[in-house]
């Protein structure tokens, strides 16, 4: 296990250099945005992802290294999952999974990127390492410490529900409810709620906004069957075929059959949500540990693995190329705004004040300049910028960069603004000039 160990703090400083050496995703400026305004939540998502970016911006000068603290907590979940692998399992067991992590491309170089995803996979693997030990003693503290990492993991993404989804079920099928303390019960749901207060009290001073929009979030549409075939195409391909028979087919001990529950209850409810809406592939990604776990402990199968890692390493060292300069050809994608802005960066101080059509734009032109950008008010979907005063022009004349073929907001006719195209960047941007005018 110490050579397994080694590895792991190998392996840490090697995504620690690609994390500073790899351009920023347009999701993490955004997120940065945040972290200079520190709130108890946001509209789009709880804040944890903007805290660890608050203590990243010590390593700004180097790279892109504000991602640093969250590349940390995100290897620290290797450890959590070793853990639970050493209290039950053997040593290749272990190796089998900290390969098959560190391969990933969710687990591996998706915890480079500074996005709410990797916090809540840590919480939730926590969570489920104090679960599993919580129902072997029943002590009170167990039961604490479950309920106040789960209130932490609501901090950083609401996805981390799923797992008391899968606790109830876990507790239902296997029969399980006398095992339980109730009043130990009791205090880790109270324990709950306190490690969530931030998310609760910023949700109750603002009308629940966030709880609302993630709630109908990419919902309420006809379901299209290629939303469906997508998500199970999808997730077949990221966990990998071989990796997910040998999940399916393993047997488990005892102990250890929660497991079951964390693999397999968000990959089904995202499978349900496949009908109502389109599903990203990154969502069930807190099942992707115990799914890992799954596979590595089936010994008739483990001797593929290799294969499976040896193609994902490979794929991902494309990857990592081609972010750096691509060769694919000229694709917008969220890890290659570096060069799909860049056009852009140069204008920021030749025209003022300077206003952008999406929050994507703004956040990525404010953290490579260094200076306050907003987008204009309203413009595009509601997020974060349309909370700040600073989006609403107060000048008779602005300036606004925008993607072609815009859907203006609607005060600005009743303001009186009429505009003018000025300059036609290239075939993505133009820029406009606003201005009021009196009859």
């Amino acid at each position: 296990m110490r050579k397994l160990f080694y590895w792991w703090w190998l392996t840490l400083i090697v995504k620690l250099v690609i994390a500073a050496y790899m351009p920023i995703s347009s999701d993490e400026t955004y997120y940065w945005v945040w972290s200079k305004n520190l709130q108890l939540s946001y509209f789009d998502h709880p804040p944890m992802v903007a805290w660890l970016l608050w203590l990243g911006q010590f390593f700004e000068p180097i790279g892109n290294a504000i991602r640093w603290p969250t590349v940390l907590l995100g290897h620290l979940t290797m450890l959590v999952w070793l853990k639970i692998l050493g209290n039950f399992y053997d040593l290749e067991n272990a190796k089998n999974w900290f390969w098959l992590a560190i391969a990933s491309p969710l687990l591996g170089i998706g915890s480079i990127i500074a996005v709410p995803d990797v916090p809540v996979v840590f919480f939730w693997s926590l969570s489920v390492f104090v679960f599993i030990r919580l129902f072997k003693n029943h002590k009170l503290i167990d039961y604490i410490l479950f309920g106040f990492i789960l209130g932490l993991g609501f901090c950083a993404k609401y996805h981390i529900v799923l797992l008391i989804l899968s606790v109830l079920f876990f507790i239902l099928f296997e029969k399980k409810w006398k095992n339980l303390n109730y009043f130990n019960t009791f205090i880790s749901i109270l324990f709950f709620f306190v490690g969530s207060l931030p998310v609760l009290i910023w949700n109750y001073q603002n009308d629940f906004l966030s709880f609302r929009f993630q709630l109908n979030h990419g919902f309420g549409q006809s379901w299209k069957p290629e939303w469906t075939l997508d998500y199970v195409f999808s997730e077949v391909l990221i966990i990998f075929p071989i990796i997910l028979y040998a999940a399916v087919k393993v047997k488990i001990k005892e102990e250890l059959k929660f497991l079951y529950y964390c693999s397999w209850v968000p990959v089904i409810f995202f499978l349900v949500s496949s009908f109502r809406g389109p599903v990203q592939m990154n969502w069930p990604i807190v099942a992707l540990p115990s799914i890992f776990v799954l596979a590595a402990i089936n010994s008739n199968l483990s001797k593929y693995f290799k294969y499976v890692n040896a193609l994902w390493l490979v794929l991902i060292g494309l990857l990592l190329v081609h972010v750096k300069k691509p060769f694919l050809g000229s694709v917008s994608t969220t890890i290659e705004r570096e060069f799909y802005y860049q056009p852009l960066l140069d204008l920021k101080n030749k025209y003022q004040p300077l206003y952008f059509s999406n929050y994507h734009m703004a956040s990525f032109i404010w953290y490579k300049t260094k200076t306050p950008t907003f987008k204009l008010h309203e413009m595009s979907r509601i997020d974060f910028f349309d909370s700040l005063d600073e989006s609403m022009p107060k000048e008779d004349k602005f300036y606004l960069l925008s993607e072609v073929y815009p859907e203006w907001p609607k005060w600005i006719e009743k303001q009186g603004y009429e505009h003018k195209e000025l300059i036609k960047i290239n075939e993505n941007f133009v820029l406009y000039e606003f201005k009021k005018v009196s009859y």
